[in-house]
């Protein structure tokens, strides 16, 4: 049997643009939200410091920023 995740559809907007619908993975315990680079470039959004995160993945680069 394959694992489920939470999946619920949202759409992201910026000043002058906004995605199609997409999936994003529900994760009540997160205290941020991770955003891919090709979305963050098309909505042009600001990228942040840049910091060291880990997950169930292991550790990864990500940027920190304000949005919203």
């Amino acid at each position: 049997m394959l694992p489920t995740y939470p999946l619920i559809p949202i759409r992201l907007y910026s000043d002058n643009k906004k995605t199609s619908i997409i999936e994003a993975l529900m994760d009540s315990g997160s205290d941020m939200v991770h955003i891919n680079k090709d979305i963050v470039d098309y909505l042009n959004l600001p990228i942040g410091e840049k910091i060291e995160s880990s997950g169930m993945g292991g550790k990864y680069i990500t940027y920190n920023t304000k949005v919203g």
